[in-house]
């Protein structure tokens, strides 16, 4: 046993029987995100502002340490495989920092593979059952082909993951975690809630973690019955078919929108972003007592065919294993 582990159990943070301990804690965050993705440059444009939460009895003190995970295709970075040179970026350019109302110095700013600490005057503290504000404006450019979760799908289709400054965990074994994302080994992140809004060409639409805020202010009213219809359905419902896409049909008129999506009580935010692509969608009664549905979807290039079943192979693998 681990001098971390047993200094857990001493402290009652974790228990023999696996179950937290009676002084058991997770730190956590609020994310406001304000982005811009251009599908043409596979660019991101942000800014967020953080509230972190230190619910651990530590004051925590001198730097807070973030994860750059795009700093995986950073030339000369640390990867678990080679990568093709088209990918090859200049990592997440950080513009500004600012921590408590303070601008950051920017050599205040320490880099390390796809880690960041954010050093803070001598001064100042996080103590414990407090929230800190901190905002950041950043750059990045996304891979330019798929490359392992995350990037260009084909010319009109992109899966963004991994594409914003993410406060690392700390925790009652190793205080901050220390590893860095190399590529292969999934990510360790706190419970945090997200309020993000995407910008992107008009003909493109959005799917991303969380709920959808303004559709009314996205979709065509038609577009938005069927939505709900396929909420409350047994059969696969097309949202958007191959004529959909000719007819051009589906997106209010606009050179641009804004997505507004928010998700509470999950450990990261991903999107996706198309403007030629299927979208069949169906329901499936999840708790018979309640009569409450879960929502499927499934989203795949025209030419694809191997998609085409997926939404009714998801309502009978869920019939198998949780009725």
């Amino acid at each position: 046993m681990t001098k971390e582990i047993r200094k857990a159990y001493s402290n009652q943070t974790r228990s023999w029987d696996g179950n937290p301990g009676p002084n058991y804690w997770q730190n956590s965050a609020n994310y406001t995100i304000n982005a811009r993705f251009d599908p043409d440059c596979v660019k991101i444009y942000g800014k967020e502002t953080i509230i972190y939460h230190n619910n651990s009895p530590d004051t925590l003190k001198n730097f807070i340490r973030f994860m750059l995970k795009q700093n995986m295709y950073k030339k000369g970075a640390m990867r678990d495989f080679p990568i093709s040179e088209t990918n090859l970026t200049d990592g997440v350019l950080i513009h500004f920092v600012i921590f408590e109302n303070d601008t950051i110095n920017h050599e205040n700013l320490k880099f390390q593979a796809t880690g960041m600490q954010l050093h803070f005057d001598s001064t100042q503290f996080i103590i414990p059952n407090s929230a800190t504000k901190i905002e950041i404006e950043w750059s990045l450019k996304m891979p330019y082909q798929f490359e392992i979760r995350t990037g260009r799908l084909n010319d009109s289709a992109f899966f963004i993951g991994y594409w914003f400054p993410q406060i690392v965990v700390y925790d009652d074994i190793s205080g901050w975690d220390n590893a860095f994302h190399t590529g292969i080994q999934e990510t360790y992140n706190d419970v945090s809630n997200f309020d993000v809004h995407l910008e992107v060409p008009g003909e493109y639409l959005v799917w991303a973690t969380g709920d959808l805020q303004n559709r009314e202010e996205i979709y065509n009213e038609e577009f938005i019955a069927k939505v709900e219809e396929s909420k409350q359905t047994d059969d696969v419902i097309q949202l958007i078919s191959k004529d959909d896409l000719k007819k051009n049909n589906i997106l209010k008129q606009s050179s641009s929108h804004i997505w507004h999506f928010k998700a509470e009580k999950v450990i990261d935010f991903a999107f996706a972003v198309s403007n030629n692509s299927i979208w069949d969608a169906t329901s499936v009664v999840t708790d018979s007592i309640r009569n409450s549905r879960t929502w499927i979807n499934v989203v795949y290039h025209p030419d694809t065919t191997g998609y085409k079943n997926n939404c009714r192979n998801s309502k009978t693998i869920h019939s198998l294993f949780f009725n």
